[in-house]
């Protein structure tokens, strides 16, 4: 009869899975009839200059109208060793321009022009990008400037209008008769070949999805333990998110590649910076400065072209990056091996930055292996955290957040096993808290505070109640430490109010300090209740993942309802596990909602001006490593269930992952 029922199980995973695959199987297949293979067609940028408005936090500026008789000249400058056309973005989306637009594009310094256009704007009923194809493909040399002119004939009619970008990154000059019009650039692309890789990109995005279902599934029938599972479900859908979130398209990873690549210099022993502070890069290096953070189909061709081998580099004999952030931090340890086995490897650019991210993954996939083996009890909490959306694209990225999540993750698993399972506290294991509290302290010392959940450790574990206050205090000393060490600027910087904010840009503001805060009590708390009441449900939907990359990609509502639903119910008891006392609980809430306290109070002193009516900066992201502990905190005896549900939950996280996937992939792709 238990042989039967356990057959029956089997069966009903099987068959869960094959309608899983078959409706994602069709549904790739009339999405790739329908779009891909059109988008295929368009031409591939090998970069792009446009503003976007959620990314850059800035309002899009308006397009330019073009005056009759007016020469307009865009400088650009060459990213790859040829190009076969450009595209400028033309705005006629009341259908209202008319006339002529004559585009030519010189070399800077001569007088033919490479080629000549024209162009008949009533033809155009919407605003995007119009392409100027050469022909053929035309050998430049990467660094080169060149200029496009723009002129417009429409005899008094409604004018053409060009959509206009902010200057930024290697965005050159944009002139009106030789005028120049300042902060501004035309929104522009340089064109290479076409997308057709995207086709080649979106059929194995399609294939690995599935072929991570089938495996999850597999292991669940043949009741694989759930670290296991874990392991897998973080490889797989993890390594998809590698690929459909491409490089930069996560927030501030420009930075903290830099940050990664001056640590790979230090560890190959070559030149880490330069006399005015910036990165030193190798050949080809100076392809990271030509990103795209917002992707689009040309990104994923572009991406895949470079995975594969294909890919233009920058050529420049010397290249600088930007200025890195804190290098003494823990943080980087395996992006910074990745990229080292890449650059001694001789692989391209695309090459060296996916295996950094790729080591990053790896890394958080064993810390996860771990944290989940020794978790006591609510290893499916835990697993559910693990994977969300937001979870994820932190993991893979170069961001810290990729170890500082996995180790935070790591300390609660370790502290509930001293707390419910080991049956006596050595040394060995306040070493480890402290080893833990060291890779964390650096990074962020805001999360110090869930090293508190030690003092639910019954004595009689330590051998005593003194014991146990030499433990803690050896503890809180060591952090202590760490911190007056790492951190006493940030610290001395928060403790006075200032015309400047966390990233060092003087304004004409005054920034809350903690003096400020304790001076007026009553300001500071309204700030706090306010941004609470208006942003809670941002903070909810932001922490699974609804605006993943730049907040530019946004996942649909029905994704990041079922995640909350699974994380609720997974917070659910077991009839026959209810470890937690309502003292217990307590301690773990107040210790979860304290920290969120401090991660409020750490953007209000370090990013909030006076007078705002919210705290600003802060994100659903930077809640993730408290989340288990608010889950774990609203068990109770009231609601339980009946039977585990463990593998039903995994079936349904893992539909949703894909669900993400694909929801990303075709966001990307349709730009």
């Amino acid at each position: 009869m238990e042989m039967k029922k356990r057959k029956w199980m089997g069966n009903k995973y099987f068959f869960m899975t094959i309608i899983v695959l078959l409706i994602t199987l069709l549904s790739g297949i009339f999405f790739y009839q329908d779009h891909v293979k059109a988008i295929a067609l368009q031409p591939r940028s090998v970069y792009t200059v446009k503003t976007y408005e959620k990314s850059a936090g800035l309002k899009e500026p308006p397009a330019i109208e073009l005056t009759d008789g007016v020469l307009y000249e865009q400088e650009i400058i060459m990213v790859s060793s040829q190009i076969n056309g450009i595209s400028l973005e033309i705005d006629n989306s009341d259908g209202q321009s008319e006339g002529e637009l004559k585009v030519a594009l010189f070399k800077k310094g001569e007088l033919y022009p490479v080629q000549e256009w024209g162009y008949d704007v009533s033809q155009f009923k919407d605003k995007g990008f119009c392409s100027f194809a050469i022909g053929q493909e035309y050998s430049v040399k990467a660094g080169d400037h060149y200029i496009i002119t723009v002129q417009v004939h429409n005899e008094g009619k409604s004018p053409i209008k060009l959509q206009q970008a902010y200057r930024g990154g290697i965005t050159s000059g944009f002139y009106a008769n030789g005028i120049d019009v300042e902060g501004f650039t035309l929104a522009y692309q340089i064109n290479n070949g076409t997308c057709n890789a995207i086709k080649y990109f979106y059929i194995m995005i399609l294939v690995l999805s599935m072929l991570g279902m089938v495996c999850i599934c597999t292991m669940l029938i043949r009741n694989s333990s759930i670290e296991r599972v874990v392991f897998s479900t973080i490889l797989f859908f993890g390594g998809i998110f590698i690929i459909v979130i491409p490089p930069y398209a996560v927030p501030d990873e420009g930075t903290h590649f830099v940050t990664a690549y001056a640590q790979s210099n230090y560890l190959l022993g070559k030149e880490v910076l330069d006399d005015d502070g910036m990165v030193n890069g190798d050949l080809g290096a100076g392809t990271y400065i030509t990103r795209s953070e917002i992707p689009t189909a040309s990104t994923y061709s572009q991406y895949a072209r470079g995975l594969f081998g294909k890919t233009d580099d920058f050529t420049y004999a010397n290249i600088t990056l930007r200025t890195p952030t804190e290098l003494r931090q823990l943080g980087y340890v395996p992006q910074v091996l990745g990229i080292s086995i890449g650059r001694l490897a001789g692989a391209n650019a695309t090459q060296i930055f996916f295996l950094g991210r790729l080591f990053a993954l790896l890394a958080y996939a064993v810390i996860m292996y771990c944290a989940i083996k020794i978790m006591p009890f609510g290893k499916i909490i835990l697993f559910m955290v693990g994977i969300l959306p937001m979870t994820l694209q932190q993991a893979v990225s170069y961001n810290y957040d990729s170890v500082l999540n996995g180790t935070l993750f790591l300390m609660i698993s370790f502290l509930f096993y001293l707390i419910y399972q080991k049956e006596r506290v050595c040394w060995k294991d306040i070493l480890i808290l402290i080893g833990l509290s060291c890779i964390v302290i650096p990074i962020k010392f805001i999360y110090l505070p869930i090293v508190g959940l030690g003092i639910l450790i019954p004595k009689d574990k330590f051998g005593g109640k003194w014991k146990k206050v030499i433990a803690a205090f050896t503890i809180a000393g060591s952090g202590l430490l760490i911190i007056l060490f790492m951190r006493l600027q940030t610290i001395i910087n928060a403790t006075s109010a200032s015309g400047r904010h966390s990233g060092g840009i003087t304004s004409g503001l005054d920034f809350y300090s903690v003096s400020y805060c304790i001076t007026h009590p009553l300001e500071s708390f309204k700030v706090f209740f306010q941004s609470i009441a208006q942003n809670i449900s941002f903070y909810i939907e932001s922490v699974v993942g609804s605006s993943l990359g730049w907040f530019d990609i946004e996942i649909s509502g029905l994704i990041i309802i079922g995640f909350v639903f699974l994380l609720l119910v997974s917070s659910l008891q077991e009839e026959y596990d209810c470890r937690l006392s309502k003292k217990q609980r307590g301690v773990i809430g107040v210790i979860g909602l304290g920290t969120s306290t401090l991660i409020l109070l750490t953007f209000l002193i370090a990013e909030t001006y006076i007078g705002s009516e919210t705290i600003i900066g802060v994100q659903g992201r930077y809640f993730l490593p408290i989340l288990p502990l608010i889950l774990v905190s609203i068990q109770n005896k009231t609601i339980i269930l009946k039977k585990n549900i463990t593998k039903m939950l995994i079936i349904c996280a893992s539909i949703l992952e894909i669900a993400t996937i694909m929801e990303i992939t075709k966001q990307v792709i349709c730009r």
